[in-house]
């Protein structure tokens, strides 16, 4: 990628000036232009929207000029790292796709699809080419387990990119026959932070890939790591690196998923499976999960009361405790709300917090209440109060994040009328997630100040 001075050369001699014409145009002294250049100063960002507006750019071209300008503020690999937590949040969302899905994905789509390349007799093995291929094979052999057997469990070890864990809404099989929850343990390797300049970015590619599992309503998923160099290649040279054991087969895959090797063989099997469980003795989990919200939401609140440290919370709806607290504390809590969570709130009264209880729907006027005491503190508090654009980040319907000292909460409100709430506890995840939340409130993903106070100005004259 070329820096951000190439990319400003080139753009001011397209547009036909000298560096002498452009600093008369922009008004910019002329040796500043030179070190934006050379790449030796960052323009400052009221300086940096005059070098835009001076230039006949088209919005790719835009694009590439901005991306370019937050890299040489930050560095490349802080900027990626924050687009990677952007990614994580944002995958939340894929729970609701895999819920619906899930709805549609029976017993009878199982057991009428065909696959040509498997039979079932127990001995039998066989090697499977093509990613689609291999596809099927994994989708036929864990729906197959989860409707056969009693307690059905897969142990996998498969790569963090959500593109090839096989892990869609659809390849989930339909519920078992005995009423039991497949059980899939699935372990990733991750990097110590500062191992590889990309380090960071893989870990957080691998939460985002399994936080819709986590929080599926339809299966019992569990993720475990272990420190490695999961970016050096030669640990996965081999010719079947990755893995999924069932109760009653072992598929192993190829680095690259497009071919697998399927065994029925007993002892293969239960070689596999020794193995595993003793491998999984020196993980830990990546995440903590629990469908109880209220005790676990306590804890939130009460370490939130405590810490000294800056409190993080993105709430698609208004959090009631979070809009009466925001002016009680001296410790800073930033708030970050959607726009349409709140005008949600005006019209049905209902707080994210309160969710699994709708009969207790705030009333009109504490609605307007609550929305002027908002307003209030847009107008003339400190800039602790923010509303995500929806334009450039996409905050999942009924989402809690909380970011403490040493964990980060997200909460999810299921159709079931309960919560899901997760803990990541891994240090340099958290301190991923507290850095992309402290950036926040400068960045394009919100409001600005006087569009924020706006907005809800707006929601409480329609109340």
């Amino acid at each position: 990628m070329k820096t951000f001075g190439e990319i400003l050369r080139k753009h001011i001699e397209q547009s036909g000036f000298n560096i002498y014409q452009y600093a008369r145009r922009t008004g910019i002294n002329r040796v500043n232009i030179q070190r934006y250049i050379a790449n030796q100063r960052t323009p400052d960002p009221e300086v940096f929207a005059v070098l835009m507006e001076h230039l006949q750019l088209q919005p790719p071209e835009k694009q590439e000029l901005e991306t370019t300008y937050e890299i040489s503020k930050v560095g490349k690999e802080l900027y990626f790292q924050r687009l990677s937590v952007k990614e994580l949040i944002e995958s939340v969302s894929l729970i609701y796709k895999n819920e619906k899905q899930m709805e549609t994905y029976s017993q009878t789509t199982l057991a009428n699809s065909c696959y040509p390349f498997v039979s079932h007799r127990k001995k039998d093995t066989c090697v499977v080419s093509g990613f689609v291929n291999v596809l099927y094979l994994f989708q036929r052999e864990l729906g197959r387990n989860a409707l056969t057997f009693e307690n059905p469990f897969a142990y996998l070890f498969l790569p963090p990119d959500p593109r090839h864990t096989f892990m869609d809404a659809w390849l989930v099989p339909a519920k078992p026959r005995q009423n039991d929850m497949l059980k899939i343990t699935q372990i990733f390797p991750l990097a110590k932070v500062n191992m590889r300049p990309k380090s960071q970015s893989h870990n957080l590619h691998v939460i985002s890939s399994i936080l819709p599992l986590c929080l599926s309503t339809h299966f019992q998923y569990k993720a475990y790591f272990y420190y490695d160099d999961p970016l050096n290649d030669q640990n996965y040279g081999i010719l079947y690196p990755y893995y999924a054991i069932l109760k009653d087969c072992v598929i192993l895959f190829s680095q690259d998923m497009k071919s697998a090797f399927l065994s029925f063989d007993p002892a293969i099997v239960q070689l596999y499976q020794i193995r595993f469980q003793k491998h999984l003795l020196h993980c830990q989990e990546i995440v903590q999960t629990t469908d109880h919200f209220l005790p676990q939401e306590s804890g939130v609140r009460s370490f939130a009361s405590t810490a000294l440290f800056p409190q993080y919370h993105v709430n698609y709806a208004p959090y009631l405790a979070d809009i009466v607290a925001l002016q009680a504390s001296d410790i800073p809590h930033y708030h970050f709300f959607t726009r349409q969570g709140l005008f949600n709130f005006a019209k049905y009264g209902i707080c994210s917090g309160m969710l699994p209880f709708p009969e207790k729907a705030v009333s009109p006027e504490d609605r307007r209440a609550l929305l002027t005491h908002l307003c209030d503190i847009c107008k003339t508090g400190p800039p602790i109060l923010h509303i995500i654009n929806p334009n450039t980040f996409c905050i999942p319907e009924n989402l809690n994040l909380n970011v403490t000292e040493e964990t980060a909460y997200l909460l999810n409100y299921t159709e079931h009328s309960s919560w899901n709430c997760i803990s990541i506890q891994e240090s340099g995840i958290r301190s991923a997630l507290a850095d992309f939340l402290s950036f926040l409130p400068e960045s394009p993903y919100v409001y600005t100040k006087e569009q924020t106070f706006a907005i809800i100005k707006e929601i409480v004259e329609k109340i």
